[in-house]
C-alpha cells in the first residue's frame, strides 16, 4: 500500500484497478491524502507545481527496493487517459 499526502500545490490522480480495469480521476489538493491499495495501478500528473510525501509498507531499500511494485509499460500508461 501507498499513502500519497499533497503538501501544497495541485495534482491529477489517475488509478485502476489490475483486476477491474476501472480507472478513476482525482483532484488532489493541499492537505488531501490518498491510499494506493495493493495492486492497483497509479500515477500523478502536476496541475501545478507541488509538493508531496509518499509513505509506503514493503521493501524500500536495497535489493530489495520495489521488489513488490509493478512498472507499466509506456503504452500502459494512466496518463494517456486524461
Amino acid at each position: 500500500s501507498q499513502y500519497t499526502f499533497l503538501i501544497s500545490g495541485q495534482l491529477k490522480y489517475v488509478s485502476r484497478d489490475r483486476e477491474l480495469k476501472v480507472i478513476q480521476i482525482k483532484m488532489m489538493n493541499p492537505n488531501d491524502l490518498i491510499l494506493s491499495p495493493a495492486n492497483e495501478e497509479h500515477g500523478f500528473m502536476a496541475i501545478e507545481n507541488s509538493k508531496i510525501l509518499i509513505l509506503t509498507s514493503g521493501p524500500r531499500g536495497g535489493e530489495e527496493y520495489e521488489s513488490d511494485t509493478y512498472r507499466l509499460a509506456k503504452d500502459e500508461s494512466l496518463l494517456h487517459s486524461i
